[in-house]
């Protein structure tokens, strides 16, 4: 790819983003949100007082990585005298990136169990070197400090596992892994347990699969993209395959279901070395 097919497709990319984004930002914060608080009177909410609610799946960025210097972040942003051991007695601070396409740090469950350092939190600097304790601030990401002025930033979210993309794509569907820990070549149709889409058809709550890739980067496999086709109830249902070009449509008839699940491809999905939005 030539040099004016790489701008063409990041502006062709932050358009998709603006588009999704601006049209359903509470939709977008609700599906980064791993809980509602029990704390919120009844009396002031109600299952009405939501048409739409939109979830995207990005890849490979933590939320200190994005938002650790984000103004309101509070006690999930990066404290300022925030250090990680080196391995030799030394100390390593935070930094900014210099850059905005970064390497792909090693993700593995063992790698990031590593960095875990049973709680210690203290493997970071010495599993993934520098590049771990690096981060982006609002000068490089000002639409999605944009969006967390205008809507709601949920600072107390993290990944369902300590792994890779596939356990974790597979949990954003049923909740759990079903076991798998590793990046495997899982057969479509195999995995037999529940989603959140059975919830969804058994409420009666309306909802379709919008694949939003640009063909610009791609995973080795389907299910790095969309892992409910490897349920055996749902890899042949029609509600997986509808094209961006629907989505649009659909936004702009207000015929959009309850729930949409928006399917990126790598460079959509901001997977390193990718550069963010």
């Amino acid at each position: 790819m030539d040099l004016d097919q790489l701008v063409n497709a990041r502006q062709t990319r932050r358009s998709v983003l603006r588009k999704f984004g601006t049209a359903a930002g509470v939709g977008l914060t609700l599906g980064a949100c791993s809980w509602i608080p029990s704390a919120v009177p009844t009396s002031t909410t109600s299952s009405k007082s939501i048409d739409h609610v939109l979830i995207a799946c990005q890849e490979n960025h933590t939320f200190d990585n994005y938002f650790g210097r984000y103004p309101r972040a509070g006690k999930f942003g990066i404290p300022s005298n925030y250090t990680q051991p080196d391995g030799h007695g030394g100390n390593i601070r935070p930094y900014h990136f210099s850059s905005h396409n970064r390497p792909d740090l090693a993700h593995t469950w063992q790698a990031i169990h590593s960095e875990w350092n049973d709680g210690k939190m203290n493997g970071f600097y010495t599993t993934g070197g520098r590049e771990a304790l690096g981060f982006y601030d609002g000068s490089d990401l000002s639409y999605y400090y944009a969006l967390a002025d205008a809507f709601t930033l949920c600072g107390n979210y993290f990944c369902y596992q300590l792994g890779p993309t596939l356990p974790n794509r597979i949990a954003l569907w049923a909740g759990t892994s079903g076991g798998v820990t590793s990046v495997t070549k899982i057969p479509a149709g195999s995995l037999d347990f529940p989603t959140i889409v059975d919830l969804l058809d058994a409420h009666h709550v309306s909802w379709k699969c919008y694949n939003l890739g640009l063909g610009l980067g791609s995973f080795p496999e389907v299910e790095f993209i969309n892992a409910l086709p490897l349920f055996k109830h749902w890899q042949h249902d029609h509600r997986l395959h509808y094209p961006a070009t629907d989505f649009y449509n659909d936004l702009g008839s207000g015929t959009i279901p309850q729930v949409s699940f928006l399917i990126t491809d790598a460079f959509i999905s901001e997977h390193p070395h990718i550069h963010p939005s």
